[in-house]
């Protein structure tokens, strides 16, 4: 929620490019001419997104000694600083999104969800960038250390170009989301005059989030950043062929066009750029409301349907198997190397995905990346369990 608040910031402010938000902690690392690597992320990192970067810090902790004194005065001289303006208290940004579809003879399907993401204050503001011609100069004089260089040349390198810092920061008002679901289904005439006439089923579900910390010195909120390459020859930084550094806008000033190609193909499990990720995070793994109905789906649906603790392990590390396939290739149909069984088809329903005994393929395409990704880190977790942790969990076989 906080980093749709900061990106809603951007929109409104900064345009339409490619902004990522920057939450605590990142004081120091993010800023013009920042190093960047950009590389794929283990399938069962939390949160799941296919690439991550992490910011090794400023450029100049990888320049050599003899050309570090001309590095630093050519940035003093060509990172522009501007005071952009000052954000304090608005109305609180709400989201309200409903679907509903009415089936001829049939009944009616309704969606609704609310998102109350609160108010930001961030009080003055002042942005910090480096234009296109100044900063292939900088690059240009800018010899860097082989051997500091040698852990990341292999790698995707980014360069941070433009950076928005807040002298505060502050969520207020009411946070929550809210998400309802609600279906009246007529029954076929054979099914009334056993069961009733209409079939009526309402789900709601709230979350209201935890507090967020309050900051209250100068920090960073927003970067772009582009994409460089290093050269072996020269030890120097290039930015890509074809890459240019600034400000853009679409020139028949479409917004709906403007968005799809300022897209990043960094994604979270929404679809939305990932937080950044430094390379001293610790990631905790505290169980969410969701990894608990995650582990009483995989309870009573695969462990409680065997019997024997084999078994049980056979089944975690199948199902593990499939949920890796759809995560690693990018995929959401699956052939299977051997036809569903009567427990695999129990398992597969609930997570509503259409399973039959003897059928060899599977079709996720119903069901969200994020949570193929929240059942398969379940599974992950048992999968690596030695003998003992298993006999400690006490699960019985059925």
């Amino acid at each position: 929620m906080i980093k749709e608040l900061l990106r809603r910031f951007a929109r409104e402010n900064f345009g339409r490019a490619n902004n990522v938000p920057v939450l605590h902690g990142h004081s120091e690392t993010a800023k013009p001419l920042s190093l960047i690597i950009k590389r794929k992320r283990s399938i069962w990192k939390r949160p799941f997104a296919r690439e991550e970067m992490i910011i090794l810090g400023g450029l100049e902790k990888f320049v050599s000694s003899d050309c570090q004194k001309k590095y630093l005065d050519a940035v003093k001289s060509k990172v522009i600083e501007e005071q952009v303006m000052e954000k304090g208290k608005n109305d609180p940004v709400d989201r309200h999104k409903e679907f509903s579809v009415d089936i001829a003879c049939v009944g009616k399907i309704k969606l609704s969800a609310d998102d109350n993401l609160g108010d930001l204050l961030l009080g003055r503001v002042r942005q910090e960038y480096i234009l296109d011609p100044d900063l292939r100069e900088i690059l240009s004089c800018a010899g860097l250390d082989a051997d500091k260089m040698s852990a990341y040349q292999d790698h995707d390198l980014l360069l941070m170009t433009s950076v928005v810092y807040s002298e505060s920061f502050e969520v207020v008002d009411e946070r929550k989301q809210k998400v309802e679901f609600e279906c009246d289904v007529e029954l076929p005439l054979e099914l009334s005059e056993v069961l009733k006439s209409k079939l009526h089923g309402n789900y709601k579900q709230t979350l209201t989030p935890p507090g967020v910390a309050k900051r209250n010195v100068w920090g960073p909120i927003l970067f772009k950043h582009c994409r460089v390459q290093y050269s072996k020859e020269t030890r120097k930084l290039e930015i890509m062929k074809g890459v240019f550094v600034g400000t853009s806008r679409a020139s028949d000033d479409n917004d709906e066009e403007e968005d799809h190609n300022n897209i990043d193909d960094v994604d979270d499990e929404d679809g939305q750029v990932p937080g950044v990720v430094v390379a001293d995070d610790i990631f905790l793994d505290d169980f969410t409301d969701q990894d608990m109905r995650n582990i009483e789906r995989i309870y009573k649906n695969v462990l409680m349907t065997t019997n024997s603790r084999e078994q049980q392990k056979a089944l975690v590390k199948k199902y593990l198997g499939w949920f890796e396939n759809l995560l690693a290739d990018d995929k959401m149909k699956i052939l299977l190397n051997e036809p569903l069984t009567s427990n695999d088809c129990l398992f597969m329903r609930s997570l509503f995905v259409s399973a039959l005994p003897g059928q060899d393929t599977l079709d996720f395409t119903k069901v969200k990346r994020a949570e193929i990704h929240g059942c398969g880190y379940i599974l992950k977790l048992l999968d690596e369990l030695c003998d003992e942790e298993w006999k400690e969990l006490g699960i019985p076989s059925n």
